[in-house]
């Protein structure tokens, strides 16, 4: 182990024992590059995971206060995720390919963590691992320049390819090991290589794009016309390949066709099914993502916003048909992080909670005319 990991397990270990260590907190867990012996300083960051018993808005108010403390005492603290050991379960369902990375990689640094279900990985879910850092993260990283960034998500799109083209049978651990399986990338820059990742993992699942000549500019969506076409400077939102395109329409974005349906349908694209709402609802309507605010992102907004756009996909599914266009994300301030989890957070999980127990009741869709539906109430 390298000075840079032991320095950074050392200042996980402090933190854990000092401000993260409360009544509320049952164990803290490290995650990522540092558990992975992948850190660097001054670049990396501590991402953790925390357990708690429960996690009612009076709670997490004071464990959000605690990681406040803790990110004021050492800047390098990253995102965190506020677990029960129930959510953990119905995480690994959703997210099977997070969940088998976290079974294997995780350092405990006080108390004990819940073991980690690992479920079967299905080919289309590793699909959307390769396309996943499309949706918003890469396009950052590439308009903001961040070298460091466009690299880590390189690698992480082709530690995902390495499953379907049969290298590993589950997620690398160390990126290390996905670099030195892939790491020539022919002259491309890192971005290309990952629209070629996404190239190659359509091939592997035997899916078809259709062709085109010149790039296509969307509102908050570019298409190019292949992996090695030039970075668009002017490009907003998601840019994407055909084939990336299909994959993340199938798999993780399939609200892109309701913002551009009339488009792409011109373009040859098809429609995505009803079971890819389904899938990004349940998504949406994970417990992690009402518990955003002070541990993984600023605005207190996100988490109301993301749990109507679940609602309105599942009203949508409910009914056979594609959804309409979807909530708008409102510009008005949210509440401060302590005032969202007083106030508005229990409300917030509670409706999520009942949205997962009406996608459980619903049982198999019928999705035999779900190839070319309609958008629409």
């Amino acid at each position: 182990m390298n000075l840079h990991v032991t320095l950074y397990r050392a200042a996980a270990r402090a933190l854990a024992f000092s401000v993260l260590r409360t009544r509320e907190i049952s164990a803290v867990c490290v995650r990522r590059s540092v558990a992975s012996g992948d850190a660097r300083l001054p670049f990396s960051d501590i991402d953790f995971d925390l357990t708690v018993s429960a996690a009612r808005g009076a709670t997490m108010a004071r464990v959000a206060r605690r990681f406040r403390l803790a990110r004021s005492l050492f800047p390098r603290t990253g995102h965190c995720f506020v677990l029960t050991e129930h959510d953990i379960r119905l995480i690994a369902e959703l997210e099977p390919y997070r969940a088998s990375i976290n079974g294997r990689c995780g350092l405990v640094v006080r108390g004990e963590l819940p073991e980690w279900p690992v479920p079967a990985l299905s080919p289309l879910e590793v699909a959307r691992r390769v396309v996943f850092w499309l949706d918003g993260y890469f396009p950052e990283a590439m308009r903001a320049g961040h070298w460091r960034n466009q690299r880590k998500f390189r690698l992480e799109m082709y530690n995902a390819l390495g499953i379907l083209e049969r290298r590993w049978s589950e997620p690398r651990i160390s990126l290390r090991e996905v670099a030195e399986a892939y790491g020539a990338e022919d002259g491309r820059t890192p971005f290309a290589s990952g629209l070629e990742a996404a190239r190659r993992a359509a091939t592997a699942l035997g899916i078809d794009a259709p062709r085109l000549r010149h790039p296509v500019e969307l509102p908050g969506l570019t298409i190019l016309p292949t992996s090695d076409w030039p970075w668009p400077r002017a490009a907003r939102g998601v840019v994407a390949t055909p084939e990336a395109l299909v994959l993340l329409l199938r798999t993780q974005r399939p609200t892109l066709w309701i913002e551009h349906h009339a488009a792409l349908d011109r373009l040859g694209f098809d429609a995505p099914s009803l079971d890819a709402w389904v899938g990004m609802a349940k998504r949406l309507a994970s417990p992690q993502w009402a518990r955003g605010p002070g541990f993984f992102e600023r605005l207190s907004g996100l988490p109301l916003w993301r749990l109507e756009v679940a609602e309105h996909l599942v009203a949508a599914a409910e009914r056979s048909r594609l959804p309409g266009a979807l909530p708008m994300l409102s510009g008005a301030p949210g509440p401060s992080v302590r005032d969202y989890y007083r106030r508005v957070y229990d409300g917030i999980a509670e409706r999520a909670a009942a949205l997962r127990a009406r996608l459980a009741s619903m049982g198999p869709l019928d999705f035999s005319n779900s190839s070319s539906p309609t958008v629409g109430g």
